[in-house]
């Protein structure tokens, strides 16, 4: 009997410990603070990893003008696997039963819509779920198709590519566009002295759409740069850049990189990418170049050659509102 005792003693500290950390692990971070209104927005980024997590989402979310309104901005973190909706949970009943706020979840394809809908429905919030996935790739319409046909009246469906939009209103689902807006705090007037960068190109597991388009990209010029990273880290050296080379990952990847890309067009990188779905549409295309994944090599060194005079031709009109 006292050995009993004594293992369920032990039983219940090991368990309280395990438990204690899990908390810890989905202790609130306050990420950003000011006076502008009267409600807190709180970012719930399903799937993703601890600070990966904030550093994936960050500067998309802090450009946006619902963000930009709130008074307090607040990370919730979390660690999880795909399908585990336990810290999911635990996370949204850590925040008490907030008045008047919103709560943004960033959908990505390792999101189960199905169990993320039966966990919404048990919290009276104001959820808006933004999707930062190419529609374009069926696993994404698929899920997201599974979420409006599952909607509550407390989900807002929104987007940050208005080509994304267009692919869900031929799927009769409707969704609010939150482009990538200008954050003031990642506009930079650095030196272009970087001739090319790309952004993770480089691979040596596989050969890829963007590794092919890089190896040709040394090949073919001097100073070629593939950045890696996350904020400052990357940005030392992406925002020197003169050109920006965009291509899409996969054959099914057919949406514009709107929030890797329009940060270096607030900057003045000239970017230069494949052509998109509805890339005509596509706000800033003015200040860009869109072309043909096989005339990438040739267009960049027409571009590179004749620098000054794209450079004034695309950001002459630039403005920042």
């Amino acid at each position: 009997m006292i050995d009993f005792i004594y293992i369920l003693h032990y039983l219940i500290i090991f368990l309280g410990i395990k438990y204690y950390n899990r908390y810890i692990k989905i202790k609130n971070k306050t990420i950003l603070i000011d006076n502008k209104s009267n409600y807190n927005i709180y970012i719930l980024s399903y799937g993703i990893k601890g600070d990966s997590s904030y550093n994936l989402c960050n500067e998309y979310i802090n450009s946006l003008d619902i963000v930009k309104k709130c008074n307090k901005l607040i990370f919730l973190k979390y660690h999880t696997k795909k399908n585990n909706i336990f810290n999911f949970k635990r996370a949204l009943k850590s925040l008490g039963t907030p008045i008047n706020d919103k709560i943004i979840i960033i959908y990505n394809s390792s999101i189960d819509p199905n169990n993320m809908l039966l966990t919404l429905n048990n919290f009276d919030y104001n959820f808006i779920i933004i999707n930062i996935e190419q529609v374009s790739r069926k696993i994404v319409l698929n899920n997201l198709l599974s979420i409006d046909k599952n909607n509550c009246k407390n989900i807002t469906l929104c987007d940050y590519s208005y080509a994304n939009i267009e692919l869900l209103k031929n799927n009769n689902i409707k969704s609010m566009l939150l482009p990538y807006g200008i954050y003031k705090n990642e506009i930079y007037n650095f030196e272009k002295n970087i001739d090319i960068s790309t952004i993770s190109f480089k691979s040596e597991e596989c050969v890829s759409r963007r590794s092919h388009i890089y190896n040709l990209l040394i090949n073919n010029f001097k100073d070629v740069v593939d950045i890696k990273g996350w904020v400052y880290e990357r940005d030392k050296l992406l925002f020197r850049s003169k050109i920006l080379i965009n291509v899409h990952h996969f054959t099914d990847y057919t949406i514009f990189e709107e929030i890797r890309c329009n940060r270096c067009i607030f900057n003045k990188i000239i970017v230069i990418s494949e052509y998109s779905y509805k890339w005509e549409n596509f706000p800033l295309k003015e200040h860009m170049i869109f072309t043909d994944y096989d005339n990438i090599i040739n267009k960049t060194k027409e571009v590179l050659n004749n620098y000054d005079y794209y450079h004034n031709l695309l950001f002459k009109n630039l403005k920042y509102v």
